[in-house]
């Protein structure tokens, strides 16, 4: 699968915060003018290509919608291949891998289980630190090297995820695992292999997907509609 043209920087102007959005936002125009039915869906196209007339379509709801695109670097992108081209072990989860996997919906943060091994933790924070991210909480990144501190920030602080962002651009944003329900050596047996440019990424499959969604409580509207979403694709796929 080849999905360089996936990854696209969406910003709402009048947010403070990344949007994770499970609207669609879809119009039956912009499908049925280039692409055919909306009946059919992502898994019909490549996920990049409908991923992108998703938030194209979104952008028309959105306030400066028609210069996010042009004002603002691919950040997704950016940050995925860097990883891949510095030899970082990972995994995309979350809203990324739903939509490489054919689900209609908008994301803007990174959410990653990544190799606790210290070298490759190493590599992963000096690609945070090359391309300006930092932690969000008051912690020092190199925190994530101690594996008690990990253990810490879980039992102490109920820490699902160690999160780095931009502080100039706060769309820009990493979330990381660090409990072990989540962890690299469990998720690594559960992954499919998405192309990106030059780089082979890991993504979590479909099923592990569907099984991280349904062990939500309570879900959100969001989750439920992820659950919907991929329950469909993989029927119309024979996986499910």
């Amino acid at each position: 699968m080849h999905a360089q043209q996936f990854f696209l920087n969406t910003l709402c102007r009048k947010c403070t915060a990344p949007m994770d959005c499970a609207k669609t936002a879809i119009t039956g125009s912009i499908f049925s003018e280039n692409h055919g039915s909306t009946t059919t869906g992502y898994s019909a196209m490549d996920p990049a290509l409908a991923f992108e007339l998703t938030w194209r379509n979104a952008c028309r709801t959105i306030e400066n919608g028609a210069n996010m695109a042009r004002d603002h670097d691919n950040h997704l992108m950016d940050i995925t291949t860097a990883l891949a081209e510095h030899g970082v072990d990972f995994i995309v989860c979350g809203g990324v891998a739903l939509v490489l996997h054919g689900v209609e919906r908008m994301t803007l943060d990174l959410d990653l289980s990544v190799g606790m091994g210290h070298d490759n933790l190493n590599r992963f924070l000096h690609v945070m630190k090359k391309l300006g991210l930092v932690p969000r909480a008051p912690v020092p990144a190199d925190s994530l090297l101690d594996e008690k501190k990990r253990s810490e920030m879980v039992r102490e602080k109920n820490a699902l995820v160690f999160s780095f962002f931009d502080p100039a651009s706060p769309y820009r944003q990493v979330d990381i695992f660090i409990a072990d329900s989540f962890s690299h050596d469990m998720l690594k047996h559960y992954v499919d292999a998405v192309k990106i440019g030059a780089w082979e990424i890991s993504v979590i499959s479909k099923e592990k997907l569907l099984d991280m969604k349904k062990a939500i409580d309570p879900p959100r509207d969001k989750d439920l509609y992820d659950i919907k979403a991929l329950e469909a694709i993989m029927k119309k796929n024979g996986r499910l």
